[in-house]
């Protein structure tokens, strides 16, 4: 198994895990952070913005204003690559 294989393997896992962890707990910011990041590794964007998208929506506006910024110099990064 090569790296990038195991990597993938580990980003699927955690996409099930965190999406268990959103069962329980809809508002859990960190789980829609790390799923977002997830996804993003996978290469889904439309999955990773969603899960961005409920991150912002839970936040209050100061830290929507840094996650934003975060989130769209890192997307930019990945959409260029």
């Amino acid at each position: 198994m090569t790296t990038a294989d195991f990597r993938t393997k580990l980003c699927f896992q955690a996409v099930e895990v965190y999406m268990r962890a959103l069962d329980w707990f809809p508002r859990f910011k960190e789980a829609h952070v790390n799923l977002a990041q997830a996804h993003k590794d996978l290469g889904d964007l439309a999955s990773a913005l969603q899960h961005f998208d409920r991150v912002r929506r839970v936040m209050s506006v100061p830290a929507r204003r840094r996650w934003f910024l975060h989130w769209a110099i890192s997307f930019s990064a990945a959409v260029a690559s």
